[in-house]
Parts: C-alpha cells; structure tokens; sequence
C-alpha cells in the first residue's frame, strides 16, 4: 500500500463521511501456503528428528517468499470470495459497491486492514467482517486509531481528519538518544556544522526518509561541494 494511497483513502473516508474500521490479521504469513519446495532442517533438540529435514508448508516470517505468498492469499480470497475488484492504480486496494450502491473500501498494509464504508450498510459490513475473520484469524479493533505509527484523529461532524507521528518521532528521538536535543532556527544558516559518520547515521536517515514519506514532512540536506553528495542535516 502507497502511503499517498493511504493517504488518499482516508481523505475519502473523510469527505463521504464514511466510518472507517482498523483490523489487525493474527500472524498474516502463515495464512499462506507454499507453492516452492522449501525443506528446513530441524535444530539440536528435536530427539530423534534431529538428523532430517522437513518440509515446509506454510510461509514463515523471514522467508523470501512470505510477503508474496500471504499477499496472493489474501488477494484471492477478497476477490473470488468476497467479489471485491483490485484497483490497478494501487493493487493493495480493492472496492466493490453495497446492496445500497455505497463504496466499500478495502486497503491493506501486511496484516493491517482499512475498511471503509457508508454507516447505512453496516450489516451488510457485518458479515463482511465475519467472513474475512473465519477466513483469516484476526481482531477487529473498530474506529481507525492508529495505523502503521499514525495516529488518526479524526472530527465528523466538522468532516476533518488529521495524521500525526508525533509519538513515533519521540520514540524515534529516544532511541538514537536526542530527546533532549536542542532546535535550529528555519531557515538555518548556509554553514551548516557537520554531521559525525556514525553507525546509526544510515539508521536516522531511513527513518527520517519514512517520516517525509508517511507525512510528506521536510528532510534538509547538505551538499558536499567535493563529491557534490547530500548529507542528511535536519528534519
């Protein structure tokens, strides 16, 4: 899923004034079976079964082939079964409309689940719900909260809708040890100071890179007027 998709979606949600709907599917990956032929072997303490391998059936977290295999499951399923239409713009979206011509939105993230539709088909939403959670062992966590780190906070009656990471950017802070750190005036001085080439300066990009992506917030870099290569300065 595109985070300006998710973006998008929600937005959408929010102009309809739709209810929007949070579920978290239960170990997604192994969900999926294996079309490969994948054997393991078996660790020191399997007794007698040490000495052989075994095959694998089910996708497994770190496996190559696990986020394909669960995403073709779930896939089939939300459209054979379920007679959704995947959009070809995101293919991590698919619609079909109610009994009541109403959109029905599925978006999905991993085992993250968006589900958005108009309040007058909730029963219809209802065994919606029940069949994808027979299918595929999950929680409903109803009204969206927080998704991928976001938190939503959402008005309806004023149909606004806002996106926030600030708890993400604080545990984010903590973990490279800058909670404390002080700010910079914007915009800041052409001489810059420069950063250290530490260990964890290609972990802070990553995540400041993902914070522009989800939020669409500023990354300020600096050029190297030697190699002409930008170094990430501030956010």
């Amino acid at each position: 899923l595109k985070m300006k998709s998710l973006r998008l979606v929600l937005a959408m949600g929010c102009e309809l004034n739709y209810d929007i709907h949070h579920l978290d599917i239960t170990t997604a990956f192994l969900n999926a079976e294996l079309i490969e032929e994948i054997y393991l072997q078996l660790p020191e303490g399997a007794n007698e079964l040490s000495s052989k391998v075994v095959r694998l059936r089910k996708a497994l977290y770190g496996l190559k082939q696990a986020p394909n295999s669960w995403y073709e499951c779930f896939t089939n399923f939300i459209i054979k079964n379920l007679n959704f239409t995947q959009l070809k713009s995101d293919q991590c979206i698919f619609m079909k409309l109610s009994k009541n011509q109403n959109l029905i939105i599925f978006a999905i993230y991993v085992d993250d689940v968006l589900l958005e539709y108009n309040p007058h088909d909730i029963e219809e939403i209802n065994v919606l719900k029940h069949n994808l959670l027979s299918r595929f062992r999950g929680k409903d966590l109803g009204s969206i909260d927080e998704i991928l780190g976001i938190k939503v906070i959402r008005d309806s009656q004023e149909k606004m809708l806002q996106l926030c990471q600030r708890e993400f950017i604080i545990r984010i802070l903590k973990r490279f040890n800058m909670e404390s750190c002080n700010g910079c005036a914007t915009p800041c001085s052409i001489k810059l100071p420069e950063v250290s080439k530490t260990k964890s300066l290609p972990d802070s990009n990553s995540v400041l890179r993902y914070l522009k992506q989800t939020m669409n917030d500023s990354l300020l870099f600096s050029v190297d007027e030697s190699n002409r290569e930008p170094t990430l300065v501030g956010f």
